[in-house]
């Protein structure tokens, strides 16, 4: 809405819609709050966005280190394009 009331912030909207998509397993709830509490969406989208993206990165960075330790789980892979 921000695009129609000031038009040079227009992009903002476009941003807005993108981290929408992106959080997409978050902004569920977001997308049911926003049409009578848009404050509250936006805080949701922020505090548990950011929860979201947090865990995610943990949880890649708990598999990367699990690979490193024990690099065992790739050698079929290996195996596998020689024959």
């Amino acid at each position: 809405m921000i695009g129609y009331v000031v038009p040079s912030l227009q992009y903002l909207g476009i941003v807005w819609a993108g981290v929408m998509l992106a959080d997409l397993p978050v902004s569920a709830i977001a997308y049911v709050l926003a049409w009578m509490h848009g404050t509250a969406a936006t805080v949701w989208i922020v505090i548990a966005g950011t929860l979201w993206w947090y865990l995610l990165g943990l949880g890649i960075d708990v598999l990367v280190n699990r690979f490193k330790r024990n690099p065992q789980h790739l050698s079929h892979l290996g195996s596998a394009e020689k024959q």
